[in-house]
């Protein structure tokens, strides 16, 4: 009875961890693909400033002095590679990706019932399962392409190693520190 009035409670702690995962994931993607910058045209041309001394060849200092300027003026816009999810956003990504990559794993495991060294096919083919169907989460929930999609849960999952690690190498020095 405890157990079931914990699930609730389980659930939505899980979800936000899962979220911070995200979260750091995207942030990390989008450190590594730094930002584009889109160049539109403009509608309209810039006018010529009013300056009596333009020197007669183009540079990025003065990008007014060749005519060819006017003709070619762009306004640049810096756009973000992936865009960061909020926390309910990515919380609501992170579940849907459980729980769609638990009932695809689910299946795997029934059609799998009752053949030999079923369990290690199961394990190692639901991992890249797994991978698989969260990035297709990602970009199908962020707005972003598969490849970025692909980049995030790479750095997600790196993430999480991490602080696997860190949290093993604290509990082994509690471990080594108390004694055996």
């Amino acid at each position: 009875m405890v157990a079931l009035l914990a699930l609730p409670i389980l659930l939505i702690v899980a979800t936000l961890i899962g979220a911070t995962f995200l979260r750091a994931g995207v942030c990390l993607a989008n450190k590594v693909l730094g930002p584009e910058e889109v160049e539109f045209p403009n509608q309209q041309p810039k006018p010529l400033p009013q300056v009596e001394n333009i020197e007669p060849t183009f540079s990025d200092a003065n990008p007014y002095a060749s005519p060819a300027s006017y003709v070619k003026s762009f306004d640049s816009v810096v756009v973000q590679g992936i865009p960061e999810p909020s926390w309910m956003k990515a919380g609501g990504i992170a579940l849907t990706s459980v729980v769609v990559a638990g009932l695809v794993n689910l299946a795997l495991a029934t059609l799998m019932l009752g053949h030999l060294n079923a369990f290690w096919i199961v394990v190692t083919g639901g991992q890249v399962v797994s991978f698989l169907i969260a990035a297709s989460v990602y970009s199908l929930m962020l707005p972003t392409s598969f490849g970025k999609a692909v980049l995030v849960s790479i750095f997600q999952l790196f993430v999480v190693m991490v602080i696997a690690i860190v949290v093993g190498a604290v509990m082994y020095g509690i471990y080594l520190s108390t004694g055996p």
